[in-house]
């Protein structure tokens, strides 16, 4: 590989040439962490021109992260290279977007050195390894006033060996305060209470000060014990700092089980029939921003397009009646079981007396949830069995429509839904008789799903996804007021993940045994971390 601006200049090391090496601190580490770069050998010594080694690391995916281009003008570098292994961060706060992280597993560094645009020594490459994502950390409130308290504490605790945090909430200009807090030995847990300042010092001793900014800020940290290498980098956390309290908004959540809060074990509705939670997103959601109704949650498991509108269903009482025109803010997921994705998952699911190996390849499985995902963009008509009885499924923006008919000064984000299972093949087992010759096991000993299975699943959640947003994109594009929420922060936290967020396979204690409806959804954690911050960086 020759990093960018370089050309292949030197000529190849022959089989009995020793060739160049360079030495790093630490051959794995986690995102954040500083690994320090040693020369071993010079660059080739040479007086006449300026020349520089380029650095940079190549992640298990094949992304190339920069990490220096460093003097070495007569060939020795000019000391040690400092390599902050990659992690993902906020890259905007307005609005709230992030750049990617790497990978995880073994990549590599590489090192040139380079005078004048032309390659004159390569270095072999030495392999490092990313040993985990970068971490996920949680605030609260995400609203303040100055002279307020937020918590900012950890969601992913820090690995072992970490006894400390350091952090700060930062505005990436004259707004900052720092923190630090003390890691549980035990479980890697912790909690930092962090006041926002009033004002800030004058620039020099004793003058005046100025009031400690307003507006968007982000929360960060880092674990620490001791050495540089052991760095653990979290991902930052968007708030807001205010002058005044925040408004009452009213605020109405519509939707199927990934609002209601399906999977949290925790309900509150007297039927239990929609397992509604105040564990789910819009209550995380209600209790950020102080939204007035603390939510009027409407959302109802299993509701299907048809529910969203429909009056006369005892199930729902129609869940646009919660609507009216004082309504500022609506928030909704539908579409998952209108395209089926139930059906989808008992498929796909290897079990006792039912062969789900190879459910990617059901011809009518591929068929069936193609027709509905067609049906849900408004381009062919379709229909839904729910309890036998076939229900007519909506296009999505003719729903999202009728809410700006009833509410039309609200703003409406449209959520979409996670992808199940785990990208990386770490987490499953080899099992040369599974699709893709790995499967993880969703109820051991009972029930596996492959490898092939589970990433097919996950791109008909990514098709249904694209649906969604397209219907977004089309009404926004006609002056709406809404936005689209994709619950990224899954990524390392689904099923066969080391740290899942959602609940795989539950089975009753019956014989045989049947699945509960909180499997394959959001726990607590995913609802009130992944869910809210995915629908409090659409409002922001």
């Amino acid at each position: 590989m020759v990093l960018a601006g370089l050309v292949a200049a030197a000529p190849a090391a022959s089989a009995l040439d020793e060739v160049p090496r360079f030495s790093l601190s630490a051959s794995s580490a986690w995102p954040g962490a500083v690994i320090t770069i040693g020369q071993v050998d010079p660059c080739p010594a040479d007086d006449r021109d300026e020349q520089f080694v380029h650095l940079s690391f190549v992640d298990a995916d094949g992304a190339v992260f920069p990490i220096a281009i460093h003097p070495a003008y007569a060939g020795p570098w000019s000391g040690p290279v400092r390599f902050t292994v990659p992690r993902r961060f906020i890259s905007g706060l307005d609005p709230v977007t992030y750049s990617p992280g790497p990978a995880i597993g073994a990549g590599t560094v590489k090192a040139q050195c380079g005078r004048r645009g032309q390659v004159t020594q390569e270095y072999a490459s030495e392999v490092f390894t990313v040993e985990g994502p970068t971490l996920n950390l949680r605030v609260s409130p995400k609203v303040v006033g100055l002279g307020d308290t937020v918590q900012v504490g950890s969601v992913d605790p820090c690995p072992p060996g970490r006894d400390f945090v350091t952090g700060a909430i930062t505005n990436g200009g004259g707004g900052q305060v720092g923190f630090t807090a003390a890691v549980d030995p035990v479980t890697g847990t912790w909690t930092a209470d962090v006041v926002i300042p009033r004002s800030v010092p004058g620039p020099m001793p004793g003058s005046p000060g100025a009031e400690f900014p307003l507006g968007r800020y982000q929360a960060f940290g880092s674990c620490g014990g001791g050495a540089p290498e052991s760095g653990a980098a979290y991902v930052g956390q968007r708030l807001e700092v205010k002058r005044v309290a925040t408004t009452p908004v009213p605020y109405v959540a519509l939707g199927d089980s990934y609002s209601s809060g399906e999977g949290t074990f925790d309900y509150t509705d007297p039927s239990g029939s929609c397992h509604r939670s105040t564990r789910s997103y819009p209550y995380a959601l209600a209790d950020e921003y102080e939204l007035l109704g603390t939510p009027n949650l409407a959302a109802c498991s299993g509701a299907v397009t048809d529910d969203i509108g429909d009056p006369g269903d005892p199930h729902t009482s129609g869940q646009f009646r919660q609507l009216s025109l004082d309504t500022r803010l609506v928030t909704i997921t539908i579409g998952g079981n209108d395209a089926h994705f139930a059906r989808v998952m008992d498929r796909c699911v290897q079990r006792p007396g039912h062969d789900g190996y190879g459910c990617a390849q059901d011809e009518a499985l591929r068929s069936l949830v193609a027709g509905q995902l067609s049906a849900l963009a408004g381009t062919t008509a379709g229909t839904v069995e729910v309890g036998g009885v076939p229900r007519p499924v909506h296009a999505l923006d003719d729903l999202y429509r009728e809410v700006f008919d009833r509410s039309p000064e609200a703003k409406l984000v449209v959520g979409g839904y996670p992808r199940l299972f785990a990208d990386d093949p770490a987490g499953y087992a080899e099992d040369e008789a599974a699709p893709g010759g790995r499967t993880c096991a969703v109820a051991p000993p009972l029930a596996y799903v492959s490898y092939s299975d589970a990433q097919w699943i996950n791109e008909r959640a990514d098709e249904l996804n694209r649906v969604i947003e397209d219907r977004v994109d089309a009404l926004r594009a006609e002056g709406k007021d809404i936005a689209f929420a994709l619950p990224t922060m899954f990524q390392g936290h689904r099923v066969c993940d080391a740290w899942p967020w959602i609940n795989s396979l539950h089975l009753d204690g019956e014989l045989p045994p049947n699945p509960l409806p909180e499997s394959f959804h959001p726990d607590a954690t995913g609802y009130e971390i992944a869910y809210a911050q995915a629908f409090e960086d659409a409002l922001s």
